[in-house]
């Protein structure tokens, strides 16, 4: 088993960010057709394009079809949608890889699709409707299934003693990290832009929205 081609989108900030108002779907669309184009793979020999997605309606799996298709894939390829929270594009690799193995077919695509700004707004990710027997009851490992993820993470950082200023210098050295990387071409390969993407990005910084 090969590994021929790894992409991705631009990563930019949640509201304000220059691709805030782009559709996952048509960022989804983006990368299948520069992995198609890159590869040279004919579209029908894909049999499968697993996309890990967790916060929209109907598990991502309606508009993730749409911009398979809409990125030329015919009948021949199936999709599907797996949510397994912040493991998802994981396991959608780790889907794809099996079914290889097991010789279900030879080849097929692997991927993820969110966009914070659409989908996690304004329910953060925490469901409207839950059962309140559950959401009151006794048992409070269930309850906690429902804490915010902001929440989540201030418990951990105080169970184990992770300061702010330990967080933010390390944040700080991450960012300047991935800067010099991207100024020294390492993400040159794997990052897709598109003239489109690129207008929104420059329009969004121009009109002072992206700081």
């Amino acid at each position: 088993m090969v590994i021929i081609s790894a992409l991705r989108t631009p990563f930019t900030r949640a509201v304000k960010g220059g691709l805030a108002k782009t559709y996952p779907e048509e960022l989804l669309a983006q990368i299948l057709k520069a992995t198609v184009s890159r590869t040279g793979v004919p579209t029908d020999q894909v049999r499968e394009v697993a996309v890990g997605a967790v916060l929209q309606q109907l598990g991502g799996h309606k508009v993730s079809a749409m911009a398979v298709k809409d990125a030329g894939f015919g009948p021949a390829t199936t999709v599907h949608t797996i949510n397994r929270q912040c493991a998802s594009s994981s396991q959608a690799l780790s889907s794809v890889a099996s079914q290889i193995r097991l010789g279900a077919y030879d080849c097929g695509i692997a991927c993820g699709v969110e966009s914070m700004t659409m989908d996690y707004f304004p329910h953060r990710g925490i469901p409207p409707r839950v059962a309140p027997t559950l959401r009151d009851g006794p048992v409070q490992e269930s309850k906690d299934v429902i804490v915010p993820m902001g929440i989540t993470s201030e418990n951990v950082a105080e169970k184990y003693g992770i300061t702010r200023e330990i967080q933010d210098q390390f944040a700080v050295e991450s960012q300047r990290k991935a800067a010099e990387a991207q100024k020294r071409g390492f993400f040159k390969h794997e990052i897709v832009h598109s003239s489109e993407n690129e207008r929104r990005i420059r329009t969004r910084c121009l009109d002072g929205s992206r700081h």
